[in-house]
């Protein structure tokens, strides 16, 4: 009788000794999860202040180039090499919207912007992944106010971007990564996408009358035949069935001389160049 009373009273012990872990644990594991909670936001803040403080000093810099009357944008000269390791610096840091804020920057500075008076800042490799220059079908409708066209991102890194609704018309894409991009509804007429990188990309409704596909890579991109009967040409580019197009190149309405590209490597015609010479 006395062994089962004993038993007893430790077995009570026990479980109120449980009991009281039980309701200690539990202030303790919420302040645990409340204070890694805290810890994530600081560091979350504190990532968000250094790029708005790396984005100020970049516009600041190019800012002062740009006001510089001495400064000239040619080709090869030191303010593009400048402006091009700035940038290209920068985007790594960046996030998706302000990518889009330095993109916009030096699009409005007309630093990539095609045929301008400045020569195109070169963003070969341009770490520009997931950016978003998408709009609204309502803000899309305000023409000159969101038209981005003749925009230069040859070269660039765009994996997963968005240009949704975007007027686009005779900008370059060429030798892009555009993998799983976003050009529903976009205007793309005689835009360059020779050699770029276009697979899972969705074309929905986009208009890509008299574009360039040369090379392109278009597996399992969303491109009906009858967009792709519009295009300028698809010469060698891999189709959205995984077929490869036949290596020559449609000329339509005979204008062979008209909107052609800017990369020597795509003729208008089955010609090649030879020893700086173009042969048929």
């Amino acid at each position: 009788m006395e062994i089962s009373s004993k038993s007893s009273f430790y077995h009570i012990q026990l479980k109120d000794i449980f009991k009281i872990i039980g309701v200690l644990l539990v202030p303790l594991t919420l302040a645990i999860i409340i204070a890694q909670k805290q810890r994530q936001q600081d560091v979350d803040l504190a990532a968000q202040a250094e790029q708005e403080r790396v984005l100020a000093t970049y516009l600041q810099d190019l800012a002062a180039l740009l006001l510089n009357k001495n400064t000239t944008f040619d080709k090869n000269s030191a303010a593009s090499s400048v402006v091009r390791a700035k940038t290209l610096t920068t985007l790594i840091k960046m996030d998706a919207q302000r990518k889009r804020q330095v993109i916009l920057f030096l699009y409005e500075a007309k630093l990539i912007k095609r045929n301008s008076k400045y020569a195109s800042i070169n963003l070969f490799d341009a770490d520009l992944d997931n950016l978003d220059m998408s709009l609204s079908e309502s803000k899309s409708k305000y023409y000159k106010t969101y038209d981005i066209m003749d925009i230069q991102l040859r070269g660039a890194s765009l994996v997963n971007s968005s240009f949704k609704w975007c007027h686009l018309d005779f900008s370059d894409f060429s030798q892009a990564d555009l993998k799983d991009a976003n050009f529903q509804y976009a205007k793309l007429s005689n835009a360059d996408f020779s050699y770029a990188h276009l697979s899972n990309t969705d074309f929905t409704m986009a208009n890509v009358s008299k574009a360039i596909f040369a090379y392109a890579n278009l597996s399992n991109s969303s491109l009906s035949d009858e967009q792709l009967s519009t295009a300028l040409t698809l010469q060698g580019a891999i189709l959205p069935n995984y077929t490869t197009a036949p290596m020559k190149n449609l000329i339509i309405n005979g204008d062979a001389e008209q909107k052609c590209s800017n990369n020597y490597a795509v003729f208008p015609s089955d010609w090649v160049l030879i020893n700086g010479s173009i042969s048929a």
